[in-house]
Parts: C-alpha cells; structure tokens; sequence
C-alpha cells in the first residue's frame, strides 16, 4: 500500500476511537465513494439505480441502514446480481 492511500474501510482495530476515524476521512475517502457509486450507476442503469436509492432513502427515512439494507434495496430493483458486486 501506497503512503498516498488507504482503503475506505480499514480494520476495526486500527480504529480506537472517534478522532482516529477521523483521521481516515479525507480526498481518497471521498473519491473511492464517487467512484464506486459512478461505477454502480453504470453497471446497473440509471433507472434501476435510481428506484434502488428511492426505495433505500422510503424505507430508512429518520432512520439508520446498513450495507446491507442499501444492497438489499438495490437488489429489489434490478435483475444483476447486486450482492455478489457488493
């Protein structure tokens, strides 16, 4: 691994507490997101991505989600397997 990058998630145990999570949030965070997301609207279309997302933000309005929940209300609404992308 580069001194110049990080993965998004790292390990739990490199995370003591709140302000070295902190610490992970930068340009690469934010960069590697977008361009998964670009990479997911490809792959799925835009309609399916979109009515995925609408689904997603219905059911977790005022709430939290997880991974999986966004996973899931994608899946809904496309044929791909969105599970194995994940």
């Amino acid at each position: 691994q580069r001194p110049s990058t990080h993965p998004v998630a790292p390990d739990p145990d490199a995370v003591p507490d709140t302000a070295s999570a902190l610490l992970n949030f930068d340009g690469i965070s934010y960069s590697k997101g977008a361009s998964a997301l670009r990479q997911l609207v490809a792959w799925l279309g835009e309609k399916d991505f979109l009515a995925g997302i609408n689904t997603h933000f219905a059911r977790h309005k005022f709430a939290n989600a997880t991974l999986a929940d966004f996973i899931d209300n994608l899946a809904s609404a496309t044929d791909r397997d969105v599970h194995a992308w994940a």
